[in-house]
């Protein structure tokens, strides 16, 4: 279905080295924020802080069991405007400021997975699973400061045949070019958060019987199977990317006109992470080696640090990539 691969968009990208001192050891980087000249990254129950050029700020994590602490941290959120990390453990919220000082805790009456303060300062929350709380088990809710239920979309629970692990929920609540949205649960309707309301926008229409969101309960049929869908927008396109047949796809679908182009974009390219028009992900040094036409040394912007990731992998650790698309 595609018309084009997703080399043929990449305008540069930039290597980020970031400091690899024991303390700042990333895992795998589940979400990169940038904002305010920093990255904020979420690896595993942290969030780690660096500058622009990778040197290591600081960690925030309260990993535990005893009081101001959480057994698992499920997502975060960096608020520039009171410049805290608001961090989200089942129905808590942690707020740090940028020193690592906890200053104040808040107990929701709802579970929380996702949290995303829009650009009018509510907030809204997105749950992936039910919790038998019939009057909060909504995929989406919307709050205002105060953490008054605003309004609430897409009642929960899942089929129970659609298993118990849903792929590719991360970042499903986002901003950008001052738009607030978000990407359903099952993936067909992008919402719009107006305020105090929340309005759909888009919906896509695709054929629900050759689609999952299932990771647990039944085994995925890649050949015949939708899957891995994932949102996001630009200044000027909506950005849907999505796998089948063992295929991944962006569909570039014109902000203004409709009109859509489908590439191939095979490693997965993820969408999940942006920075206006550039998109962040991990970089792995054997992505270089396997998919030279993708990562052109060409079209990098630091080719010294290309050439020492190619020639000597071993030594350079916590690399992220920006990368710019011609679109």
């Amino acid at each position: 279905m595609a018309d084009g691969k997703i080399e043929d968009l990449i305008r540069n990208f930039e290597l980020i080295q970031l400091d690899t001192c024991t303390e700042a050891h990333i895992t795998y980087a589940e979400k990169i924020v940038y904002k305010d000249n920093m990255y904020f990254i979420k690896d595993e129950n942290k969030v780690l802080i660096f500058n622009s050029n990778g040197a290591f700020l600081n960690i925030i994590e309260r990993t535990g069991r005893g009081p101001d602490e959480y057994v698992y941290l499920s997502d975060f959120y960096y608020d520039d405007s009171s410049k805290e990390i608001i961090l989200t453990a089942r129905n808590l919220l942690f707020f740090f400021n940028l020193e690592g000082e906890l200053k104040r805790t808040e107990k929701l009456e709802f579970g929380v997975d996702l949290i995303h303060k829009t650009n009018n300062g509510n907030f809204a929350f997105s749950r992936i699973f039910p919790s038998g709380e019939k009057n909060f088990d909504y995929n989406l809710i919307l709050t205002n400061k105060n953490f008054e239920i605003l309004e609430k979309k897409i009642s929960l629970p899942l089929q129970s045949e659609k298993g118990g692990m849903l792929l590719g929920q991360s970042g499903r609540l986002r901003s950008n070019f001052g738009r607030d949205y978000f990407l359903s649960l099952f993936c067909d309707t992008v919402f719009l958060i107006d305020k105090d309301k929340i309005i759909p926008d888009i919906v896509f229409n695709f054929d629900k019987d050759v689609f999952s969101i299932s990771g647990i309960g039944r085994e995925l049929d890649r050949d015949k199977q939708y899957l891995h869908f994932d949102y996001a927008e630009t200044e000027k396109n909506r950005i849907l990317s999505f796998s089948f047949n063992w295929v991944n796809y962006l569909a570039l679908i014109n902000l203004n006109t409709g009109k859509t182009r489908i590439v191939e974009s095979n490693p997965g390219f993820s969408v999940s992470n942006t920075d206006g028009n550039t998109f962040l992900m991990n970089m792995f040094p054997y992505l270089l080696e396997q998919y030279p036409e993708l990562y052109d040394s060409g079209k990098c912007t630091n080719p010294d640090l290309f050439e020492r990731l190619i020639n000597y992998p071993e030594d350079i650790e916590n690399i992220i990539v920006r990368v710019e698309l011609d679109i």
